[in-house]
């Protein structure tokens, strides 16, 4: 059941151009309401109205999304094209935050979230209604019911993908990045078994999808490389190679054992031109997320999140304890001490020494580093602000409501993931 509106103004927002999930930007233009008639009345539009906390909503975003594309890559591939057919018209996909602009519920008739419009060429007037879309919410229906209102021939795009295709050309350049965990999965396309673990390396892929100058997900066809698959000693499929990178300042060495056989021996070191390993741990998406923060220094979750325990340390938990404590019987001087004092310290300790003003970290500069420094920011920042210590449960309320906001790029996500986890010392 779509989540029910509640019919009330607010003020306006005005937003750009929207970022995805890896903060790349979005094919889908997001929309404010000063903006409305004049950018939807140029061309015909499908308009997604939608609420970021609406589950529905954000169910239907990755198909919009691949509509978006569609629309926008065979629009530019037309415009490219020599020959006498005349362009296609242009149309926008769209969407507007209705929990942002409450007062469209009022003026388009919505009674719930997500509400799919099409909308015709202008000019028309400010009651214009559009009609609403009821055919099915994948993105294949959407394709066929614009090209039957707009009268465009535009064909559905595949979807993107989180692991790169690599062909033998490009692969050492992948493959041997030195700062890179590089993953390949090699496959076969008559390979039953592959079939059916393709998507759990496209979940993987996705996990890390902000984390690619530290990991890389590819694939190889080995049916269609042969030479390469046998280069890389593969016999079977699927198979999955793993490339740790070993740049100048990497902490590990190539004699470290990482990851372990279902015989419980350790990984065999494959020498066949490059340091690789097979990969024989566990095939599940939980099983290769393991592995991945266990090599890289990552904390992330299937899908994307991070631990709630990310960033954290007990020591600084023990600090924002005796911080909370000190200020709640007012005394504001023990607070500062405790901030400059056991808590600079440690985050010199996590961060490297001289290192607590570089957003980057130091020599430890993973989440236990940046959560360091969030515990420093959070002490400064209840030290003057006038709610004190409650000013971090209100932030904490807030944090939560971004983190499921869908204009929320990933990389956003998980800085804001971190902060809340760090703030939840703090609570009184």
């Amino acid at each position: 059941m779509f989540a029910f509106l509640f019919l009330s103004l607010w003020t306006t927002f005005v937003s750009s151009e929207m970022a995805d999930v890896r903060g790349i930007v979005s094919n889908i233009q997001t929309i404010d309401a000063d903006q409305f008639d004049a950018v939807v009345s140029q061309q015909p539009s499908l308009v997604l109205f939608y609420a970021p906390w609406c589950g529905h909503s954000q169910r239907v975003m990755p198909d919009f999304e691949v509509v978006a594309s569609t629309f926008t890559t065979d629009a530019d591939a037309d415009a490219d094209a020599d020959d006498s057919e005349p362009p296609q018209p242009t149309v926008l996909i769209a969407r507007v935050n209705v929990d942002k602009h409450r007062h469209f519920a009022k003026r388009f008739n919505l009674f719930g979230f997500p509400t799919i419009k099409y909308f015709n060429k202008g000019p028309w007037s400010t009651t214009e209604q559009g009609s609403k879309y009821t055919g099915g919410m994948d993105a294949a229906s959407m394709v066929d019911f614009i090209n039957g209102k707009a009268g465009t021939k535009y064909a559905l795009q595949p979807r993107s993908t989180w692991v790169r295709n690599l062909v033998p050309k490009m692969f050492e350049a992948v493959a041997l990045d030195p700062t890179r965990h590089v993953l390949v999965q090699f496959h076969a396309p008559w390979c039953t078994e592959c079939t059916s673990f393709n998507g759990i390396w496209e979940t993987v892929g996705k996990t890390y999808r902000s984390d690619d100058r530290l990991v890389v997900l590819a694939s190889v066809d080995a049916d269609k490389y042969r030479e390469l698959g046998q280069q890389q000693d593969v016999t079977s499929y699927p198979t999955v190679k793993y490339y740790p990178g070993y740049s100048s300042s990497s902490t590990k060495q190539p004699e470290e054992t990482i990851g372990v056989q279902a015989d419980g021996n350790a990984i065999p070191e494959d020498v066949s031109g490059s340091f690789s390993r097979i990969y024989n741990g566990g095939m599940t998406s939980t099983d290769l997320v393991d592995f991945i923060n266990q090599v890289a220094g990552l904390e992330r979750v299937v899908g994307g999140d991070i631990h709630r325990e990310a960033g954290r340390s007990s020591a600084l938990d023990e600090s924002a304890g005796l911080f909370v404590a000190a200020l709640g019987s007012g005394r504001k001087t023990d607070g500062e001490n405790i901030m400059t004092g056991p808590v600079k310290e440690e985050q010199e300790r996590l961060c490297g020494e001289g290192e607590e003003g570089n957003g980057g970290g130091g020599g430890g500069g993973g989440l236990m580093c940046q959560g360091a420094k969030v515990y420093a920011k959070t002490m400064n920042k209840i030290l003057g602000h006038v709610d004190g210590v409650g000013w971090a449960a209100k932030e904490l309320e807030r944090l939560e409501l971004l983190i499921q906001d869908v204009d929320v790029n990933h990389v956003q996500r998980t800085e804001m993931m971190l902060r809340r986890n760090v703030l939840e010392a703090f609570r009184e």
